[in-house]
């Protein structure tokens, strides 16, 4: 398996695939980091959103670049 980070920009098809992985149980999600992100009053609970450009947390406030592999490249079934 790789383990070198997928990193931004990613592709519609990686986005797509990152938000699925997110917003379900596999494993906790990536979250906001930023210090001032009141994660309990923002939009997912601070879950970041994958864009085109990285990972972006509702509050605005934080963005990260990359993400593991995994969470790109998965069986479908896997997240079911």
């Amino acid at each position: 398996m790789d383990t070198e980070k997928a990193k931004a920009p990613f592709t519609d098809w990686q986005v797509e695939r990152i938000n699925k992985f997110q917003e379900s149980n596999a494993c906790h999600p990536y979250t906001c980091m930023d210090a001032y992100c009141n994660r309990s009053k923002v939009p997912y609970g601070g879950r970041l959103i994958a864009k085109n450009e990285g990972l972006v947390c509702p509050c605005g406030k934080y963005t990260q670049d990359e993400c593991n592999p995994f969470m790109i490249d998965y069986e479908d079934d896997m997240l079911e």
